[in-house]
């Protein structure tokens, strides 16, 4: 639904079935308020999904036409502008007619000029045409009015007439047709009753009482205001209405434009019963009468109730102003100051009284049917001067502005939200922090005002609410303020302050987190792997359940630090799991008890201990909260993701971490939700699927946090995003990876901003695009770039050069560094590179993954053929079990890669067929693989795929196999049987990539 400003409607208390639904959808999922604006930018990229869907359905297009959209408010604006400019960025929809229609207030500055003009060139390839649509011209006046009387176009008569009407209108259709009603009404204007040829009557006048007729009507001119225009052409339809009909107008122009019969019924009652009427010998006016009147009059609109058999409901009967203007003239009849007859209420006076009347009536209870709507009148007497006569009548306003912001949050109205509780706070003063029994609610605004100002980037008033609370609060109510305000500096990428409001609100709980530093790391560690691993299954499961509030705080709040730490801090982050645990065994489980399980299968999994890590996955599992919470079910899953690389296939672990993504977002847990999306779209690469759909897909989830605003989880998403791209033959130069390529793809609009992210050494983005660029240039046998990303590797801080332990991103870390190593080790001589592969091969065999088990022969294969001393048929022997292992798996693009350096080594042995086997396996793999500047790198160096060939066993042998089995033999039996290589002994050759 778009939102209507005040002058155009009001809450009626009652819910559609759509808004019913949608507050499922986007509110009731959300565990707290966390981001308050969260609702209209996922609705925005819902509705944006939903159309797309639509139009892939419908070949013949779709027109989507909005009109009165200087109407709506804000928020919907917003998610109108998020839907466009999703659509206008995916290249797959091309059958979309979007038609916006509005008011041109000449507001440069205002909301509809604003989106518009935010709209404009965000496609190259989208066209955007704007229509002003004015006042008509004299000649289409004319004929307008002919048409409307018929009237021969070319008669005098009504030439004269069209001129008097166009001089009174200035060619307004609405004005004219107005303007005729008016001159029907007074009989200046009547049809005849001679007859005209068949049967048909005449519209006939007196020019000189038209014009006579419409002087008192005044003029309108396009620079008019409401009150100056419309209020002259239009009072004299008013005028004419009995006084209790006019009394009703004016009472159901403040209550909404749109608003159910049975409440203006029952107001109309109340009110005009006990007033006296101002006009001498009136008789007072049933409702009915009054209803009748006014609908004959086209002033109302009225539509009886529906009893809809099929699903048994009843829609109630409802009214309705036909125009916005018509209400808003009937509304400025109310005089805005005191008149001379104190006898005439003012706006505020019947603002307030209307407010006091449906408060009293229908309660103030949070069932309460028009608690919004009392709640709105008060505050908008208040605002037009009515003086709040004691205290009690202040605070009572103040609960009413807080129960309303309840449930417009329900109903995900967040622009009624912020409206509520600002004016809940301005109600305040001073003195309430020191009243012990409203101090809950002054908490409660407080905490909500420092929510709303941090959304809206409004630091000042932020720090001013935050100081309050400092200063007033009770030390155990100043966690959720700072909470809130470390969530914020998290959303600015800045983590080192987000980390440290969030240590200092757990001191304020009296939970003491040590510092962050490796020997504490250590310690904490070893506590925790002593104090969880002699506890069992069952000891655990029978933990009593957590009733400290203050513990189920902590571990909230120690929950956040886990997340900032793997961004910003890793020690933060394992001390923080280290913690969570403890205090879940100390105090007993509850809704976090998963998040601490899962956090400690995390931890035995940097320590090398993954049958420890699957049992506690498997807990987290079990300890998830047993009421339908969206949010932790997801949070498992993607530590079940994390972990099922122990003994499954890397791909099984896919679909859990895109499923967790897509509950992060539907609940608006962005960094979450993109903590999990570059977890998939890092094991998508790693797993060799095709590259083609995931760039598609990436590209349409990298718009989507984009247009949410989150800058740090966009950062995670990209270097995923370039290496497809770039593989795949979508960039102009393939080794450029950079926030320009990325501003020119259209993912990001402020360059600055990406380029920042990406110099942070501290962040997993800038090691994932070190990777990536070192993978890409490895492959296209760039070795000077692959010697500057290892370098930049080398360089960055010891902690943050690889993730913690068995994490499945270090799958590709270690093998890029043992690939690469040799490569730069056979060219330089350097030891240091020689390190590289010699690490890489030692925590492939401490890993205990069964994933790792193909790597380490693919890496045992390239050692074994830079070494003189290694046979032919035994490097030959390497290659075939690695490449069979790697198929096998599932990584059949590490598989491309083995092909590709067995051919290498054939070629430097002259063995041609062999090296054409080899070759020929790893392009196919490479084309299924969606590689396009490989394929064209390999066709353009190997001079041997030109040649005739007849045979192409090699590719049988290896495309064949079956993929993701989990079927191995021990770990690198192959290496424990055979001779054993010396470091010290490696005789170097150099691998020649031609013939």
């Amino acid at each position: 639904r778009i939102g209507r400003r005040r002058r155009s409607s009001m809450m009626t208390g009652s819910t559609t079935s759509a808004s019913e639904h949608s507050s499922i959808i986007v509110s009731d999922l959300s565990p707290n308020m966390y981001k308050l604006n969260q609702s209209v930018e996922r609705l925005a990229v819902a509705f944006a999904a939903l159309l797309k869907r639509f139009c892939s359905a419908v070949s013949e297009g779709i027109i989507l036409f909005l009109d009165d959209l200087e109407c709506a408010d804000a928020n919907s604006l917003g998610v109108l502008k998020g839907i466009v400019c999703l659509l206008l960025q995916d290249t797959e929809v091309n059958n979309l007619l979007l038609l916006f229609g509005h008011q041109n207030d000449g507001d440069e500055d205002g909301d509809v000029s604003v989106v518009m003009g935010g709209i404009k060139g965000k496609s190259s390839h989208v066209a955007y045409t704007e229509i002003a649509i004015d006042n008509l011209p004299y000649d289409a006046t004319h004929e307008l009015i002919c048409h409307l009387l018929n009237l021969d176009v070319e008669s005098n008569d009504a030439k004269e007439l069209s001129e008097v009407i166009y001089d009174r209108t200035d060619g307004n259709p609405f004005f004219v047709s107005q303007f005729l009603r008016v001159m029907e009404r007074r009989r200046v204007i009547s049809l005849s009753t001679t007859e005209v040829g068949l049967g048909e009557s005449q519209w006939q006048w007196d020019i000189n009482d038209v014009m006579g007729s419409s002087q008192n009507l005044g003029s309108y001119r396009k620079h008019d205001t409401m009150s100056h225009s419309l209020a002259h052409f239009m009072f004299q339809r008013l005028e004419r209405l009995p006084w209790h009909a006019l009394r009703m107008l004016q009472l159901a122009a403040f209550l909404g434009s749109h608003l159910d019969r049975a409440l203006l019924e029952t107001v109309y009652k109340m009110v005009v019963s006990n007033e006296e009427c101002p006009i001498p010998n009136q008789r007072f006016m049933a409702f009915e009468d009054v209803i009748s009147s006014v609908v004959g009059e086209h002033i109302l609109e009225e539509n009886s109730s529906d009893n809809d058999s099929t699903h048994g409901e009843i829609t109630p009967a409802w009214v309705k102003f036909p125009h916005d203007r018509l209400r808003q003239l009937i509304y400025e009849m109310v005089p805005q100051e005191n008149p001379d007859d104190k006898n005439i209420q003012t706006r505020g006076q019947l603002h307030y009284s209307l407010g006091i009347l449906l408060r009293n009536h229908y309660g103030q209870l949070l069932t309460s049917p028009y608690l919004l709507l009392a709640t709105d009148q008060l505050n908008q007497g208040v605002e037009c001067g009515v003086a709040i006569e004691n205290d009690y009548e202040r605070l009572g306003l103040v609960h009413m502005n807080v129960s309303s912001s309840k449930i417009a949050r329900k109903q995900s109205a967040d622009n009624l939200v912020v409206r509520f509780i600002n004016k809940a706070s301005q109600l305040l003063k001073p003195t309430d922090w020191n009243k012990s029994d409203i101090y809950p609610l002054v908490m409660e605004i407080h905490n909500a005002m420092v929510e709303i100002e941090l959304h809206q980037e409004d630091y000042e008033k932020c720090q001013g609410c935050l100081s309050q609370i400092m200063k007033y609060a009770k030390p155990e109510d100043k966690v959720t303020a700072l909470n809130l305000q470390a969530r914020h500096y998290s959303t600015k990428v800045d983590f080192v302050q987000a980390l440290a409001i969030s240590r200092r609100a757990l001191e304020i709980l009296g939970v003491h987190l040590p510092k962050s530093t490796k020997l504490n790391r250590t310690k904490e560690v070893f506590k925790t792997i002593r104090l969880a691993s002699r506890l069992s299954d069952d000891e655990l499961a029978g933990i009593k359940h957590l009733t400290d509030k203050r513990i189920q705080s902590a571990l909230l709040i120690l929950r956040d630090i886990s997340v900032y730490g793997f961004v910003g801090d890793r020690t933060s982050n394992v001390l923080a799991m280290c913690k969570s645990l403890q205090l879940t065994i100390e105090y007993g489980t509850s809704d976090e008890a998963s998040f601490s399980f899962g956090g400690y299968a995390q931890l035995c999994s940097a320590v090398g201990n993954s049958r420890e890590a699957y049992r506690y996955v498997q807990l987290a599992v079990k300890a998830q909260p047993s009421v339908q919470e969206v949010l932790e079910p997801s949070r498992v899953s993607f530590l079940h993701g994390m972990c099922l690389h122990f003994r499954s296939p890397l791909v099984s672990s896919l679909d859990p971490l895109l499923a967790s993504y897509r509950v992060g977002l539907e609940i608006g847990d962005v960094l979450y939700g993109s903590i999990c999306l570059s977890a998939y779209l890092h094991m998508y690469i790693i797993c060799g699927l095709p590259l083609e759909p995931m760039v598609s897909d990436a590209k349409n989830f990298a718009r989507q946090v984009s247009m949410l605003g989150h800058r740090q989880p966009l950062g995670m998403i990209l270097p995923h995003l370039l290496f497809a791209v770039n593989l795949t033959g979508q960039a102009r130069i393939p080794m450029q990876m950079s926030p320009h390529t990325m501003k020119a793809m259209g993912l990001v609009g402020d360059e600055s901003v990406t380029n920042a992210f990406f110099q942070e050494d501290t962040t997993p983005a800038a090691l994932m695009l070190l990777y990536e660029r070192s993978w890409l240039a490895y492959l296209l046998h760039d070795m000077s770039e692959c010697k500057r990303a290892m370098d930049s590797i080398q360089n960055l801080p010891k902690d943050h050069r690889k993730f913690p332990g068995t994490h499945f991103s270090n799958y590709k870390f270690y093998v890029l560094d043992g690939l690469i190593g040799l490569e730069l080790f056979v060219a330089t001589k350097r030891r240091k590179y020689r390190v590289f592969a010699d690490r890489a091969l030692k925590w492939l065999k401490n890993s205990r993954s069964i994933n790792s088990v193909a790597i380490g022969q693919y890496l045992e294969a390239k050692l074994a053929s830079v070494m003189e001393a290694t046979s032919k048929a035994k490097v030959k022997s390497l290659f075939d079990k690695a490449i069979s292992s790697l198929v096998r798996s599932g990584l059949s693009n590490f598989g491309a890669m083995a092909n590709e350096d067995a051919g290498r080594f054939m070629l430097h042995h002259s063995d041609s067929y062999w090296a054409k086997e080899y070759l020929q396996s790893a392009l196919f793999h490479y084309e299924s693989w969606n590689a396009k500047i490989k394929v064209a790198h390999m066709m353009k160096t190997y001079r041997v795929l030109h040649e005739s060939s007849a045979d192409f066993s090699g590719r049988t042998k290896s495309g064949t196999a079956i993929r993701g089995r989990a079927r191995f033999a021990s770990l690198f039996e192959s290496s424990k049987k055979n001779t054993k290589i010396e470091s010290s002994s490696l005789a170097l050759r150099v691998n020649s990539t031609t013939d």
